[in-house]
């Protein structure tokens, strides 16, 4: 963006403050005639000579293994050619190598990984070829065992996740009452399993959710200040109605200080469900941590394999977080059983 010098009459209608501070800065700026304009990338785009620019960004190396591991199938070379030029993409094929390198348009600043490339592929051909024979499962969940089925579903999630951007942390599987409890509203603790630890009281009591341990780090001093994104993988307990102990590992990801916290979490999950070749269906929640009506569970062939929503205010103003938040929980266990 490059603002021009001169005075223009501008009206300024917002509720939010920062973007109306930085309407009136602007507006300043073009009134005082000091020819304001922002520097970085958007700066660089002024320039005459594009190409110069285009040329210092490195084409997306994807190889034919590659794309018949993350699709299921092998596409025609020449429909994939097609399709993607037909998408302002720029290819070249190595046939010795078998590698495509793609470089995506230049207005394309969404294009972050070889999959996002893939995705419009499939996009534009209507999904027309993810059906029948080529309907596979993915190499990584191949039935080969529960822990090892488990263990590479994990890998699958941790490389979508960096490329998302989130933060990987850690979680306790024992915390304290107070966090477990008191802090989450819980209404069944009758379902946590409490375990008298003489050294240290904060450490008494399984936690039954990834949620608590991700609002812990999210509240600690050293976490970066929203958005940001936290996930992390842990272990939780909880007893069933005859008192059986029952333990899951479960993926929890935080979406801390988002605009749209429902919306972004759907469309997070729908991302990894879709990486996971995982169908699902929604059904409406009532986990007490949740807002009503802004929560849902996530089904897998009539079996709850997750959850996911918008953290409670109350819950957020216990923990003294005062940003909106969304939840999303994948039950691993029940994923790969």
């Amino acid at each position: 963006m490059v603002l021009e010098t001169g005075i223009n009459t501008v009206v300024i209608t917002t509720r939010d403050l920062r973007a109306g501070a930085w309407l009136l800065f602007t507006l300043l700026c073009n009134y005082l005639d000091r020819g304001y304009k922002p520097l970085g990338y958007a700066a660089s785009i002024d320039e005459k000579d594009e190409k110069a620019i285009v040329s210092q960004w490195n084409p997306f190396a994807v190889s034919q293994q590659y794309i018949v591991h993350t699709l299921g199938f092998a596409p025609s070379p020449e429909r994939f050619r097609a399709v993607l030029q037909d998408q302002h993409y720029a290819l070249h094929h190595d046939g010795a190598s078998g590698t495509w390198h793609i470089s995506p348009p230049i207005f394309r600043f969404d294009i972050l990984h070889p999959i996002d490339i893939l995705e419009d592929y499939l996009v534009a051909t209507g999904y027309e070829e993810v059906s029948g024979e080529n309907a596979k499962i993915a190499p990584a969940l191949q039935p080969t065992g529960s822990q090892t089925r488990r263990n590479a579903l994990e890998e699958r999630l941790v490389d979508y996740m960096q490329v998302y951007g989130a933060r990987q942390t850690i979680g306790l599987l024992m915390d304290s009452y107070e966090n477990v409890v008191e802090h989450m509203c819980h209404d069944a603790p009758g379902r946590l399993i409490h375990l008298v630890n003489a050294a240290n009281r904060n450490r008494e009591y399984a936690v039954d959710s990834s949620l608590p341990p991700l609002l812990r780090n999210a509240v600690h001093p050293s976490a970066p200040l929203p958005p940001t994104v936290f996930y992390l993988f842990t272990e939780t307990l909880f007893l069933d109605e005859k008192k059986i102990a029952h333990s899951r590992w479960k993926m929890g990801i935080l979406l801390l200080g988002t605009d749209h916290p429902f919306n972004n979490a759907h469309t997070l999950l729908d991302a990894l469900c879709y990486h996971l070749r995982l169908q699902y269906t929604l059904k409406r929640g009532d986990y007490r941590a949740l807002i009503p009506g802004r929560q849902m569970n996530v089904l897998a062939a009539d079996r709850i394999v997750g959850q996911f929503g918008e953290v409670h205010p109350e819950v957020l103003t216990r923990w003294d977080l005062f940003y909106p938040t969304s939840f999303i929980e994948l039950d691993l266990d029940s994923i790969t059983e």
